[in-house]
């Protein structure tokens, strides 16, 4: 694939992510979510990944298994 498809490929795929107020919006909801579930509450260990620019922002999460004294993977 030449570069200039790559180019109008990634412009296509960019434009159907949400706003970035909406992403963060659903990424609180998210995070609440989670860290209500009983899975999660009762977890020892918890794997979490460092978004990129357009996933979900999990790092309070993260915020949350460090501050808990949980391991994170």
């Amino acid at each position: 694939m030449a570069a200039a498809e790559k180019a109008v490929l990634r412009r296509r795929i960019r434009a159907g992510f949400p706003g970035e107020t909406v992403r963060q919006q659903e990424s609180a909801a998210l995070c609440r979510y989670v860290m209500q579930w009983e899975p999660y509450r009762r977890a020892q260990t918890v794997g979490a990944y460092m978004p990129l620019r357009m996933e979900a922002d999990v790092t309070p999460i993260i915020r949350g298994v460090l501050e808990c004294g949980k391991t994170l993977a």
